[in-house]
Formats: C-alpha cells, structure tokens, sequence
C-alpha cells in the first residue's frame, strides 16, 4: 500500500480543519453550482431532444394521417408557428452548453419550416411579359367570397394572367369591383366558378358528386374549362372544395380531443367516430375529383380553393399526382387564408396555404406567387407555366 494512503478516518482532513467556516461555504457553493450545471444540463438534453423528436412525429403524422385524424385535422388549422414557440429557449442554452443539441435543433427547425410551414426560396417578383415566351401561359386563381370590398385590379395588373379563374364570385361580382378587365376577350361562368380567358374557351362542364353522402345533396365541386390555346387544347380545372369553418368553430369547445381519447372499447370512441365521419367525407370526395383528374387526356391544370392546409394528408392525395406549384418555384410561405387578422403568432397576416395552382407533368412550373396585403378573407395565387409535353 502506498505511504500516501490514509490509514485513519481523519487522515487527510486535516486541510480541511484549517479552513475557516467563510472558506467552507465557498467549497460547498461550488460544489452546489457544479451539480445543478450537470442537472440544468441533463434537463436541457432531455428536454431538446424530446420536442425534436415531438417535432419530427408532428410533421410525419400530419402529411402521413392528418385529416384521418381529426385531432391532427384540427391541428392543421392552427398557426403552424405556434408548435415553434418553445425553440427560443432551448436554443441559447444550447448554443452555451450543447453544440450537438443546438444543431439539431437548428436542422429540426428547418425541416420545419420547409415541410410543415412551406417556406420556399425564390422570386416574389412576377415575370415580365417581355420575357414570357409563347409556350408559357400565366394564371390567376382567385376566390372572390368575402372579399371585403376589395379590388384584385392591383395584383392583376402586376401579374398580367391570360387567365383569371375565380372561385365564390362569377363575372358579374369580379366586374362590380370596377372596370379593367377589358384585356380578357373570352368569358364562360358555371354555377360559383367563373374564367375570363385571352384565348377561347371551347366548353365548360361542372363535376358533380353526392356530398354529404346518403342526404341527397349533390356538390359542385369544380367546373371544367377546355381552352384553345394558339391550336393547342388545354383543359383548366376550378375548384372549391366544402370550408371546414363550421366544424373547426365546434372543435374549439374540445371536441377535437376525441381523436386522442376516443380510444376502441371506450365510450368515447363512437365520439371519436361521430366527429371523424365529416373529415372521412371531405376525403372520399377529394378521392372522387381525383379519379375524375387522372382520367384527363388533355394537358391540365387544377386550381382553386382547396380548403386544405398543404402540411395535411388531403393536400398529399392531390401532390401525389399533380404538382403544386408554389412548391416547385414559389417564394416565401405563400399563405393565402385568412386575408388580415388580429393574430400576433401571424404577425396579423394569414398562416395558411389553402388556394393552389396545381398541374400536372405536360407543365413546367416558373413562378409561383401568393398576392400580398390585401385584406380579403383569400388573397389570389398566381402561376407562370410552361407547355413542356412529354
């Protein structure tokens, strides 16, 4: 055994008797200081990597289940920013203790914004017409419901469409916002949809389908427009699908808390099933539009009022065939709903993307941009695409 090894209870105290009781209170506080840095620092790794790994089952859960669910369906109402609010404060004493967890928590963000808010680097400017070519064809979709007295002449003549498609509306209420459409030779309305073209409108026909089902009622959901387009046939399709106002206003007193707790064998899960019913037929007649989309033969876009967030499961069906176009060459969130608000997580401006320009693989995508500002319940979306036929 060595000679420096204590050999009695009191061996190697003896430095310590010395201290006076001053000195000992400073030991004791670093002590103290040292321990509760490795605890703040293990609750910080928790905590870090705990809402990483809520956030990435988030952003799954919604692309993957979300309106199948009607707790996620609820939650792809809400501003998506909110789920970011307790990065903030994970992120200085991350960068201070936890470069790993910092990173992480920086690339979490990322994915993030990207996938669940839609944030896309790009122009927000429209392309000129001097440098439009002739196999490019410039739209503007618009739904006109609630839109506040209101006038698209700014963000119509900054875009300059060939084609303004609207949704809510008709011709009669765009034209009662005042003149300056006089640039659009050609016009067809059915029912709520309406299209004033530069280029003939060849036919119009309404796609109908039983909604809800077993009550009677049928819905237009779209209106089909076949254009001439300098002697090629393009076909156009307007949509507005059911707004979802009425059920999320419901969901608010807790309702949507049936799809966590409305577990099988429960009594809560005929709730769960009650309350699910109307987000299973907003999807079976997404499904319908769809099988009526993919049978098209002709070159096609599909814009419109979707009433669906593009985080969620609905908005997936249709990008799982067609291309969004703010995804491919948009600029920013490209948020269209609710038009000006009162909602500082928003910064009083819309946190949804509901109106899209959609189109399928005979199309190349060159701009993509959402109408700024104006205090309409829906701001405008617009899309400069070029005939690319395979």
């Amino acid at each position: 055994m060595s000679d420096a090894t204590p050999t009695h209870p009191n061996e190697g105290l003896e430095g310590l008797e010395s201290l006076n009781e001053k000195q000992l209170d400073e030991i004791a506080r670093k002590q103290f200081g040292r321990l509760a840095r490795r605890i703040l620092k293990s609750l910080l790794t928790f905590s870090g990597y705990a809402y990483i790994a809520f956030l990435l089952i988030l952003i799954t859960s919604l692309r993957s289940v979300g309106e199948k669910n009607l707790t996620l369906a609820f939650i792809l109402y809400l501003p998506q920013v909110a789920w970011l609010l307790p990065m903030p404060f994970l992120l200085l004493p991350a960068l201070l203790w936890q470069r790993r967890l910092f990173l992480a928590l920086v690339i979490t963000s990322a994915i993030f914004v990207w996938s669940v808010m839609g944030y896309r680097f790009g122009s927000d400017k429209p392309i000129p017409l001097s440098e439009r070519d002739s196999d490019t064809l410039t739209l503007v979709s618009y739904n006109h419901g609630q839109q506040g007295n209101r006038r698209l002449q700014r963000f119509k003549n900054l875009v300059k469409p060939d084609i303004l498609l609207i949704q809510e509306g008709g011709i009669r209420a765009l034209y009662a916002e005042g003149s300056g459409y006089d640039e659009f030779s050609y016009t067809a309305e059915q029912n709520e949809f309406a299209l004033l073209s530069k280029h003939p409108i060849v036919s119009t026909s309404p796609v109908v389908f039983p909604y809800p089902p077993f009550t009677g009622h049928r819905h237009t959901v779209a209106t089909r427009f076949e254009i001439d387009w300098d002697g090629t046939r393009i076909a156009i399709y307007d949509v507005h699908l059911p707004t979802p106002r009425d059920i999320l206003l419901y969901y608010r007193r807790g309702a949507f808390l049936y799809g966590i707790i409305g577990i099988p064998g429960t009594p809560l899960a005929e709730k769960r099933r009650d309350n699910q019913l109307y987000w299973d037929y907003r999807l079976a007649l997404s499904d319908s539009l769809i099988q009526v989309l993919k049978a098209e033969k002709l070159p096609m876009i599909v814009v419109g009022d979707f009433n669906a967030p593009h985080a969620g499961y609905n908005h997936r069906l249709f990008d799982s065939f067609l291309n969004d176009a703010h995804k491919t060459s948009g600029s920013g969130f490209g948020y269209t709903f609710p038009g000006t608000t009162g909602n500082p997580l928003s910064l009083g401006g819309p946190w949804l993307r509901l109106d899209y320009i959609f189109y399928d693989n005979n199309w190349k995508s060159l701009r993509c941009l959402a109408e700024k500002k104006r205090p309409s319940q829906h701001r405008a979306v617009a899309a400069t695409l070029k005939l690319t036929p395979k």
